[in-house]
């Protein structure tokens, strides 16, 4: 496709667009053009441009084109050849679309206007040809421990950023063997750890019968710590493992960590000492063409799930009052997706922490759940786990060690009186009610 043929190709595609949010029936508060560049960025995850089609219409509050002209240009350019193009485009750059949409066309006309917006517009650059067979990523890491995920309902992960009310899935640019840059999902590696994390430190709270920890410890074990020089919370620890500065105790830094599995495997801050952990966690990627594990492209893998979320005090409302629900969609992968990732394992992780990790591993199998939303039903996996970690050890071990640890963690104010002044948490109460959020 020459470049004249793109531009014309983008121009019935501008048309048509144009055409329905001249039919839109919804005003909002929101800034118009961020509102469209909002529904472009949802419209644009189907995976063909008619699902495009309809999925815009469906969000702007239109039920067909106003004009046919603008139609029958649409239907020519979504069944070409290089439609894949457009779609990139529409994924790549909304808000840039919905500029040229707004282009001001008050005395020329419209024609005119988007003829001259586009006549120096570099559109080889903004509508690549789209080659499916070559866009994938070469490479297909192993690992020490691999992990398969299959999703049995939708699967939510959120990322940082919303497109108005809707939350788009987490993705990542991704090099692929062409050179072109791909936005690609992934369930972040970072969050799987996070849960192990949660796992292996209300396990090891219950298993010890610990009901109240000091705010500090509860934020070490299930989040890492934060740092910070000096901690009158944490003097008692910090005399064992050095608090002031340019201080390291070897010593109370291996009974910490011997004391706490936890830390030793998921690593950790104390006071202003950072502790590596033993593991490294990678991103699940589902499979698709694109990361090359899968034959269907990635598009195809998603969904829309419409939700609300309850104004808890309707009943007591007025009538004249406003209505405080929330209206919310969220972007998930489809049940029957699979999603493939794994843990690397350091060569000098003590087998106690190795077993720990099996523990956790086993827990999280048995659960079955990731992401958000589990309340809602999100999340339920079957999970496969190619290697067998041997958890006995480390179940033994707190079974055996049981009052060394409490003592210890008593002797470092980690487990507190609820009388105490200092901050305490419920650690297992605090963990599942979050949990069930």
């Amino acid at each position: 496709m020459s470049s004249e043929e793109k531009k014309a190709t983008l121009k019935a595609l501008l048309f048509y667009m144009k055409s329905q949010l001249a039919g839109s029936t919804i005003s909002g508060k929101q800034n118009p053009a961020d509102f469209v560049a909002d529904r472009i960025t949802q419209a644009a995850t189907k995976s063909t441009m008619f699902a495009f089609a309809e999925r815009f219409a469906e969000l702007i509050g239109v039920g067909a084109a106003s004009s046919s002209e603008a139609a029958q240009g649409f239907v020519a350019a979504a069944s070409g050849a290089h439609w894949q193009a457009l779609l990139a485009m529409l994924r790549q750059h909304p808000k840039l679309v919905t500029q040229m949409l707004f282009v001001s066309a008050k005395k020329e006309g419209e024609s005119i206007a988007f003829d001259k917006m586009l006549a120096s517009l570099d559109v080889e650059q903004l509508m690549p040809d789209v080659v499916t067979e070559s866009d994938m990523v070469a490479f297909k890491p192993k690992f020490d421990i691999n992990i398969q995920v299959a999703c049995v309902s939708p699967l939510a992960h959120g990322a940082d950023t919303k497109s108005g009310n809707a939350t788009l899935f987490r993705r990542q640019d991704a090099l692929g063997k062409n050179g072109r840059i791909m936005r690609l999902p992934i369930y972040a590696g970072n969050a799987l750890r996070g849960q192990l994390r949660d796992i292996i430190s209300l396990h090891f709270l219950k298993t010890l019968e610990i009901p109240k920890t000091a705010l500090w410890f509860f934020h070490t074990i299930f989040s890492g710590g934060i740092l910070e020089e000096k901690s009158d919370a944490m003097k008692q620890l910090q005399k064992r493992t050095g608090g002031a500065a340019g201080v390291f105790k070897v010593e109370g830094i291996r009974e910490f960590r011997d004391m706490v599995p936890v830390i030793g495997l998921l690593g950790g801050a104390i006071g202003n000492r950072i502790i590596p952990g033993k593991i490294k966690v990678a991103d699940l990627r589902p499979q698709c063409v694109e990361w090359g594990t899968g034959d269907k492209p990635v598009a195809e893998l998603f969904d829309w799930v419409f939700m609300t979320r309850r104004d808890d005090n309707a009943e007591n409302r007025s009538a004249d009052e406003e209505h405080r629900g929330m209206i919310v969609t969220t972007e998930v992968l489809k049940p029957g997706t699979v999603l493939n990732g794994g843990i690397d394992i350091d060569d000098h992780a003590l087998d106690i922490e190795i077993a720990a990790l099996g523990n956790a591993l086993n827990i999280l199998k048995n659960k079955g759940y990731l992401g958000g939303e589990g309340r809602r039903g999100f999340g339920r996996v079957e999970m496969e786990i190619d290697r067998e970690i041997d958890a006995q050890p480390y179940l033994d071990y707190l079974s055996e060690k049981r009052e060394v640890i409490v003592k210890y963690l008593t002797d470092i104010g980690a487990i507190v009186e609820e009388k105490n002044p200092d901050p305490v948490a419920s650690a297992p109460e605090a963990k599942e009610a979050e949990a069930e959020e």
